[in-house]
């Protein structure tokens, strides 16, 4: 076993992190709560870089669910991460065992603004063939391929396709 400690869990919002803080990990993992969007995001881990090097990093938290059939609560391991601003693309460099029936891999889209109804969450998913969309991991996947920080991202579906973001 190779054990990737320090390990830097990174997330936009505590609540985000809430099961894992529970649990007190151990001292060798550290979170970093972000705020939201990209720009926070990118700012406040370059900053925490500067700081102190993880061996690697978890990008995680809620996404929307961009494709039909998602439930909330279920798990996306990205395979591969696009900006809908840049258009670019980003592949994890970590991988992660996971069992089929526990979760989902697939495309994770950046939205340039968060996505709200059912009909503009599909069009999304169609456009990049994703599964799920957030605010904020390809600007930490930029960062980390710059740092070459090994990284992977996991998020949980909050709103499925069908549903309305706010109603």
């Amino acid at each position: 076993r190779i054990f990737l400690i320090p390990l830097l869990v990174v997330a936009a919002f505590e609540r985000e992190l809430d099961g894992f803080l529970k649990r007190s990990p151990r001292k060798e993992v550290s979170i970093l709560v972000t705020g939201m969007g990209r720009k926070r995001a990118e700012r406040t881990l370059r900053q925490r870089l500067s700081r102190s090097r993880p061996r690697a990093m978890v990008f995680t938290g809620f996404a929307g669910g961009i494709h039909p059939g998602l439930s909330a609560g279920e798990l996306i391991v990205a395979e591969e991460v696009v900006d809908e601003l840049t258009q670019k693309r980003f592949s994890p460099t970590l991988d992660l065992k996971t069992d089929p029936m526990m979760s989902r891999r697939g495309r994770l889209e950046t939205a340039k603004g968060v996505v709200l109804t059912p009909r503009s969450k599909e069009s999304l998913g169609r456009r990049f063939e994703a599964l799920g969309v957030d605010l904020e991991t390809s600007a930490l996947a930029q960062v980390a391929a710059e740092e070459a920080v090994p990284w992977i991202s996991v998020r949980a579906i909050l709103d499925p396709m069908e549903a309305f973001l706010f109603s």
